[in-house]
C-alpha cells in the first residue's frame, strides 16, 4: 500500500492546541462546536483529515493503516483496503466529522497492494509535470494499490484533469486510473 499526498501535511489536532494554550495560560480559541451546521463550520481540510484519521486509528489501528484519508473542500475520500465492518464504521465516522460535506469511498480487495511496485508507480506519477508543481492550482494526491491508481484533489479546469489522467495512464505498470479530481 502506498499513499502519497504532497498537498497536506500533518497538523496538530485542535484539542492538542487547546490543551497547550491552557498550559501556557494564553487565551484560547475554541474549535467550532459540533452543533453548528456543517456549512458554517470553521474546520478546514487539514482539520477534517486529522480528526478522521485519529478516529479511525482509535477504532482499529491495524485496519486504519490500510485506509488513506484525503480531504479537499470538505469532501472526504477514503481509499484503501479494509473488511466490510471497518468500511461501514469508517464511512459513518467520516459523516460525523464537522465540516465534512460529502464522503466518497474507494475500496480495494484485501491484499491487492504491492508496496515496492506501488511506491515506484507513485514516484513516477509524482514526477509528471502536473504533479511536480509546474501547473498552478493543481492539488492532487495519488494512492496506488497493485498498479491501480486513484487520484483525488483539485485542478483549475477540466482540461487539466483530462491531461493529468492521460499522463498517468502512460506511466509504466499502471493498470487502471480512477479520478476523483474536481475542477476548483
Amino acid at each position: 500500500m502506498v499513499m502519497r499526498a504532497g498537498i497536506t501535511g500533518i497538523s496538530v489536532p485542535a484539542a492538542a492546541v487547546t490543551a497547550l494554550l491552557h498550559i501556557c495560560a494564553c487565551s484560547v480559541i475554541q474549535p467550532a462546536p459540533r452543533n453548528i451546521p456543517r456549512e458554517e463550520s470553521r474546520y478546514d481540510d487539514a482539520d477534517i483529515r486529522t480528526e478522521l484519521s485519529s478516529i479511525l486509528l482509535g477504532m482499529d489501528p491495524s485496519a486504519a493503516n490500510g485506509v488513506g484519508v484525503y480531504c479537499f473542500n470538505g469532501r472526504v475520500f477514503l481509499i484503501g483496503e479494509a473488511d466490510k465492518e471497518f468500511r461501514s464504521r469508517a464511512l459513518e465516522a467520516a459523516r460525523q466529522v464537522p465540516g465534512v460535506k460529502e464522503v466518497a469511498p474507494h475500496w480495494f480487495p484485501a491484499g491487492s497492494g504491492h508496496a515496492d511496485e506501488d511506491a515506484a508507480v507513485a514516484a513516477a506519477i509524482e514526477e509528471l509535470p502536473l504533479f511536480a508543481g509546474k501547473v498552478a492550482g493543481v492539488r492532487v494526491a495519488v494512492d496506488v494499490r497493485g498498479g491501480h491508481v486513484v487520484l483525488v484533489g483539485l485542478a483549475p479546469a477540466q482540461a487539466d484533469i483530462d491531461s493529468l489522467v492521460r499522463e498517468v495512464k502512460r506511466v509504466s505498470h499502471v493498470k487502471s486510473v480512477t479520478s476523483y479530481i474536481l475542477p476548483d
